[in-house]
């Protein structure tokens, strides 16, 4: 993994080797820049920011697995790969960490709680989907392994998932089926909002036929409003309706309580 900045772009400022790991996908945690790292065996690292003292990233909560430094940066295994039954089976294809929202911009990571790098609190929820038909949900400042799993009804791979800017509790996902699901976790930890099917965007040409193309990746504008959808040789930008793009005052409160009173997560 190599690190770049925009002052030299012939040398990268930091490179990092992640042994026996083909990256597949990446993100960065808000606020603490912690970087999740998936790949092509179903395994997450995260690595944390040269800036971050490791014991206080870890605090209270590290197991000591699987912890290794590099350089600067401390870089973690969290539960994941073939030989962790909860982690996922095969290539993660996509990563998401929360956007959080504007009136929180200003604040630095130190005013806010912070457990092994990541977030507390919902704002530090993470999602991970992957070619084993599954999304799954994270909670890495309090556990090491997902502490849910939303599996495909039509059992293709799953290509992308990114949370909504604007509301925290939902989420989207694209399929190799060429299917967009939206899921409210305010709502709903079993069905999708849209259905166990999804909403169809990529239909064959030949109308004859019911197949279609895969989804590559999903990309939600700023305020939530529209949602851009790619696939091999198209783009597609769908509108929101005000039910996705604007939250109730209640939908995060009602997203950890549906997690914790089934058990998921400990009370935040």
């Amino acid at each position: 993994m190599n690190f770049w900045s925009l002052a030299n772009l012939r040398d990268p400022a930091e490179s990092i080797n992640l042994p026996n790991s083909n990256i597949s996908a990446l993100a960065v945690a808000p606020e603490t820049n912690t970087l999740l790292v998936g790949d092509e065996i179903g395994g997450i690292q995260s690595i944390l920011p040269s800036n971050m003292n490791s014991a206080a990233a870890t605090s209270g909560t590290s197991s000591g697995r699987n912890t290794s430094s590099s350089g600067r940066r401390t870089v973690k295994r969290l539960n994941g790969g073939h030989e962790d039954r909860n982690g996922h089976f095969g290539m993660i294809t996509g990563i998401s960490t929360k956007v959080l929202p504007t009136r929180h911009s200003h604040h630095s990571a130190t005013s806010r709680s912070v457990s092994r790098g990541f977030l507390t609190g919902s704002q530090g929820l993470v999602l991970t989907c992957g070619v084993d038909w599954s999304t799954k949900l994270w909670a890495p400042a309090y556990k090491e392994e997902p502490i849910l799993s939303f599996f495909s009804h039509c059992y293709d791979y799953m290509a992308d998932v990114q949370w909504s800017p604007t509301n925290s509790a939902i989420f989207a996902t694209a399929s190799c089926k060429g299917t967009l699901g939206l899921w409210n976790l305010a709502n709903d930890l079993d069905e999708p909002m849209t259905g166990p099917e999804g909403i169809p965007i990529e239909v064959d040409m030949d109308m004859s036929t019911s197949s279609r193309g895969g989804l590559n990746k999903l990309k939600w504008s700023s305020d939530g409003r529209r949602i851009a959808v790619a696939s091999s040789d198209r783009l597609h930008i769908l509108g929101m309706t005000d039910e996705v793009s604007k939250p109730k005052p209640d939908d995060e409160t009602k997203m950890i309580n549906n997690l914790t009173s089934r058990g998921f997560l400990d009370e935040l």
